[in-house]
């Protein structure tokens, strides 16, 4: 419940955009207390049916490596995640109930959890008067052990705007890591709290751009536009970025678009690739020439070429990484890793797995996770002890699923008096090499299959064993 006059917006579970003065929103928070990673945002919006009051949207992303999975039936594995948020006013006093949401992220596998540069992204609206308010957040790791909970907590000064005049308006901005654009309300699951006007926002709330990462996204609402039927229904949009001395340090002109009706939505990106090391805000300026009105607004944000986004790596996560990528690598990239401090490592991953990533224009990379899974499939698989599922990567069998993949196919030719247990895995049209296979004998007689003989491109050759299989002969 909330006290009165406030109202929650749907807070539903998640499954792992007359000349008026420039605006300019509050730099955003993190974590001050605790030992969970939590970047914290808001962003206030008009009502439509109720001027007096004011939407403002809580934005969120969490570091998802930070958070404990515990299994989720057949579905792989699932972390939960409690928030609470709660408005006190100038003097510190409660003018709302303390405000609770929970949501879930799902993954895979251990491995899958493990990855250290994958963000939880969510967002809570709550209707406001608006004012002067401080949002006291936390954040709970809701399966971590009860005695030594996983929790961040953090306070953010929040100016709720007013939206209530009728003269021309734009809403604060959300920068974003990225923002897709929604073509069918059936192409998205009812009640995802990223969503706003057919546009699904991955919240930034840390603002902080790099090389990794040159392109700023932001996402606002235009709202009393002058519309005439049949009138001139266009309306000019201008970009610049400014430093701190308000000084123009870059100027993307001005373009006109078209009204859709009193409001318009605007999501767009800018390229930061240029820009120096430093603190700006992305100005926007909208120009209604039917009423000869502006308005401007900012948003501040920083660009980081040094160390840049570096949450350093555990003396553990480094070496589980080094070992996912050790099929993957080439020797001297696995050198220049070894050498790096763990904040190194961790960029060094960064722009690793960038290279693999067939899909950079989306903000998941399909081929790295993957290529996770089929680690943890070989830990799960192929590891030779029966109480540590952890070494399977290091066998044969787990080495050529990782860097091939589930073979096509599998015969499987028992033991006899005259030979050991073997395993034919088959891979048809592997790449440029069209159909191979390997094969595999059990030379303990323990399960432990080692590789014999195959026909890719690299991987152990046997003359005896080819031969033996070209004639159909599987008695050496």
């Amino acid at each position: 419940m909330t006290g009165k006059g406030y109202r929650v917006l749907s807070p539903v579970a998640l499954i792992c955009v007359v000349l008026v003065s420039c605006v300019a929103a509050a730099w955003a928070a993190e974590t001050e207390t605790g030992n969970l990673t939590v970047y914290a945002d808001y962003a206030s919006f008009r009502v439509p049916d109720d001027p007096s009051i004011t939407e403002v949207e809580f934005l969120f992303a969490l570091q998802r490596h930070q958070f404990t999975f515990s299994p989720n039936g057949s579905e792989g594995l699932l972390a939960e995640i409690g928030l609470w948020v709660q408005l006190l006013n100038v003097r510190d006093e409660p003018v709302t109930d303390t405000i609770p949401a929970y949501f879930g992220c799902a993954v895979r596998d251990t491995a899958e959890a493990a990855l250290p540069d994958f963000k939880v992204f969510y967002a809570l609206p709550i209707e406001l008067p608006p004012g002067i308010y401080h949002a006291k957040i936390i954040v709970l790791d809701m399966y971590s052990p009860t005695d030594q909970r996983n929790f961040g907590e953090l306070v953010m000064p929040i100016t709720v705007r007013d939206f209530s005049s009728a003269g021309l308006a734009i809403s604060d901005l959300k920068l974003a890591y990225d923002i897709d654009i929604i073509e069918d309300r059936t192409d998205f699951e009812q009640g995802d709290v990223l969503v706003r006007n057919m546009r699904k926002v991955y919240p930034d709330p840390r603002a902080a751009l790099s090389r990794n990462r040159p392109r700023l996204y932001f996402y606002g609402e235009i709202y009393n536009l002058a519309y005439e039927p049949g009138g001139e229904n266009v309306y000019e949009l201008g970009f610049r970025f400014l430093n701190p001395e308000n000084m123009t340090v870059q100027d993307f002109g001005k373009r006109a678009y078209k009204k859709p009706g009193t409001s318009s939505v605007l999501a767009s990106s800018l390229e930061t690739r240029d820009l120096p090391e430093g603190e700006y805000r992305l100005e926007v300026t909208v120009f209604d020439s039917v009423s000869a009105s502006r308005v401007v607004i900012t948003k501040p944000f920083t660009v980081i070429l040094q160390g840049e986004e570096c949450d350093s790596l555990t003396l553990e996560e480094a070496e589980m990484q080094r070992n996912v990528i050790l099929y993957l690598a080439k020797r001297e990239e696995l050198k220049t890793y070894d050498g790096l401090n763990m904040c190194g490592k961790r960029n060094f991953l960064i722009w690793f797995w960038k290279r693999f990533d067939t899909t950079p224009e989306t903000p998941f990379n399909e081929f790295k996770e993957e290529y996770y899974h089929r680690f943890n499939h070989a830990n799960s698989e192929y590891s030779t002890k029966v109480d540590d599922r952890t070494d399977g990567w290091k066998t044969d069998m787990g080495r050529i699923h990782i860097k091939y993949g589930e073979p096509n196919e599998i015969e499987r030719y028992p033991s006899s008096l005259e030979r050991k247990p073997l395993q034919q895995w088959f891979y048809y049209q592997l790449g440029d090499q069209g159909d191979v296979y390997f094969l595999f004998e059990d030379e303990d007689g323990f399960g432990n299959f080692s590789l014999v003989h195959s026909t890719a491109r690299g991987e152990k050759y046997d003359p005896q064993w080819d031969q033996d299989m070209r004639e159909n002969r599987l008695i050496r």
